[in-house]
């Protein structure tokens, strides 16, 4: 069974991804590099997702497919980003992931 998240266009924040945007729509996804950020990194992208990244323009080449995706993290918190990069180095796309935890 494929995963699927609530992908939104064009998100200025995270607080953006939340289900329930207009902008946004469910679709299945395939993460093509796991990306970790330290804690400061992730909140500044965290908090303004348009301005272009040189982690996405390093690891945009990977997403060949329309559905895969980079999938951002850090230690610091405790959901997760995936996004679709567009035109190689800031993100077309976005969906909020709550990490994992193994006990």
């Amino acid at each position: 069974m494929k995963e699927k998240a609530y992908f939104v266009f064009r998100p200025r924040r995270m607080e953006d991804l939340l289900p329930g945007n207009k902008n946004g729509k469910w679709q299945e996804f395939q993460i093509v590099k796991t990306i970790h950020l330290g804690k400061l990194d992730f909140e500044n992208f965290a908090n303004d997702l348009l301005v272009d990244r040189q982690f996405i323009e390093d690891n945009a080449v990977l997403c060949q497919q329309p559905n895969d995706c980079l999938l951002v993290t850090t230690r610091a918190h405790t959901n997760e980003l995936l996004i679709l990069p567009w035109k190689g180095s800031y993100v077309r796309f976005a969906a909020l992931r709550q990490r994992i935890r193994l006990l």
